[in-house]
């Protein structure tokens, strides 16, 4: 359908901004599929050490070309970053998901994405009773209006969400994700608008 409408639309005509409407609502049933897999799925899981910094820097990078919102991604790394233990592409969907969540978080128009070395919280949202001590911690932080107290109530609920048009699937898939890495997810209190950390277990290998 993609393929096809995107055909449409660059031979122009009256049809190609209908087109273009084909293929982006084609694309957003591409992403919501992907999602329920996430967490709707059992498949093998190819743990390895993983250059997280690199990872991340090529997603994010394609996620901005492929955006439809005006948002602004950044990406920051901590210098002398060790390798993550993770299956690549579990991580990718992870990301894409918080992502996808943090562009279209109200009142959003920037998203950093920070990488760096971090102690596993004392009490994090969700992770493997195995991660402790130092990890590798991917930060998505956008500048929208956060989460609501209702909202952090309902965190890792699948189909639940405050967001009109919201698919309330994106942190529930992401909680299954980690876990699958016997890694966490952590969402911290106290900070200007949203916020989600991705912990994963450093590669001893």
């Amino acid at each position: 359908i993609m393929g096809h409408a995107n055909l449409i639309e660059l031979d122009g005509g009256p049809a190609a901004d209908r087109a273009a409407r084909i293929a982006a609502h084609a694309e957003r049933g591409n992403a919501v599929t992907r999602r329920l897999l996430s967490f709707g799925t059992a498949r093998p899981t190819k743990l390895m050490p993983i250059d997280v910094a690199s990872a991340v820097t090529e997603l994010v990078a394609s996620r901005e070309t492929t955006s439809g919102q005006d948002v602004r991604f950044t990406v920051h790394i901590e210098p002398g970053l060790p390798a993550a233990q993770a299956d690549k592409d579990r991580l990718a969907e992870a990301l894409e998901n918080l992502l996808a969540n943090a562009e279209q978080a109200a009142g959003a128009s920037q998203v950093r994405v920070e990488i760096g070395i971090a102690l596993v919280p004392p009490t994090p949202a969700s992770a493997s009773p195995t991660l402790q001590g130092e990890c590798v911690r991917v930060r998505v932080h956008d500048d929208g209006d956060g989460f609501t107290h209702e909202a952090r109530a309902h965190l890792f609920e699948p189909f639940w969400t405050s967001r009109v048009g919201g698919l309330g699937i994106g942190l529930a898939a992401v909680r299954s994700l980690l876990a699958s890495l016997s890694g966490g997810v952590d969402v911290p209190s106290g900070l200007e608008g949203g916020v989600v950390d991705l912990l994963l277990p450093i590669s001893t290998h």
